[in-house]
């Protein structure tokens, strides 16, 4: 039987020894969309914001998860554009990340495939088009949806509600229903600096749950009120049992940046969740 050095046998399956570990840099001499030499089994494309300008040095990842979570990371330059090495098997994932700085922190956000299509792919000579645009909320829909993890599966942020007794207050009841408004604080922008609108979510008190989630909002600061009816729900993102529990009519709240994942970047609120109390 013949015998293969490790960097033969990775040859064999068509990918460069070279750029198998580590990332990789766009290669600018390449034209987007053109078949040809320099582009056969390749995927180049273009990273952006939600006005269309190029993202710089944005992180675009392609994952072949047949082949034992074979990846690539490439980063786009100042043009945007970037190019993947030559990937000669088939089902191949990509996904692109940028990072945005607002509020005095920087937020690793998950950027969309502009086409909306998720799915795995294999290429040819001609290579592939893969373009990607920032989107501030809608599904993910390479990331399932959990009851366990709500913030899972959204570009938008998500916030944890709980109905809990508390000194002094009771339980809402079964049938509540409970209407969340996010107002853009005056002054403040989108993240992506687009004009804001005020935001509303709403859920209904279910017997044995205690926690409710709102999902999908995009990134802002915000004051958050919240009524049942014509009646005002205090909050609080505190709860202290040996003294008076601080709740407000309303709390001023931006999403913290989430670490690294597939997910938008938002981090939730589960491990500081509004408390509830009905006026």
């Amino acid at each position: 039987m013949k015998m293969y050095s490790i960097s033969v046998l990775i040859n064999i399956i068509g990918i460069s020894s070279m750029t198998l570990f580590g990332a990789c840099k766009k290669d600018s001499s390449a034209s987007i969309g053109q078949p040809s030499e320099q582009n056969q089994f390749k995927v180049t494309g273009l990273v952006k914001d939600s006005k269309n300008r190029p993202f710089i040095n944005a992180k675009v990842r392609v994952v072949n998860h047949v082949l034992y979570d074979t990846s690539f990371d490439v980063f786009t330059g100042g043009d945007g554009i970037y190019i993947t090495p030559k990937l000669d098997l088939g089902g191949w994932n990509i996904y692109a990340w940028a990072d945005i700085d607002y509020e005095g922190q920087t937020f690793h956000l998950r950027v969309a495939p502009e086409d909306g299509d998720y799915n795995a792919f294999s290429l040819d000579k001609a290579g592939k088009v893969k373009n990607f645009k920032l989107q501030l909320k809608g599904r993910i829909n390479d990331v399932p949806l959990s009851e366990n993890n709500p913030g899972a599966g959204y570009y938008g942020g998500t916030l944890l509600f709980t109905n809990l007794p508390s000194e002094g207050a009771k339980a809402m009841t079964a049938g509540t229903t409970v209407k969340i408004t996010l107002t853009p604080v005056a002054g403040n922008k989108y993240i992506d600096g687009s004009d804001p609108q005020i935001t509303e979510k709403e859920f209904t008190i279910q017997t044995g749950q205690t926690s409710y989630s709102i999902t999908d909002i995009p990134q802002c600061k915000y004051v958050i009120t919240a009524k049942s009816g014509n009646k005002t729900v205090l909050l609080t993102d505190y709860r202290d049992i040996w003294t008076t529990t601080p709740y407000k009519t309303s709390l001023t709240y931006f999403f913290k940046p989430e670490s690294a994942g597939y997910n938008g970047g938002l981090k939730t609120n589960v491990s500081t969740p509004f408390y509830m109390e009905l006026q």
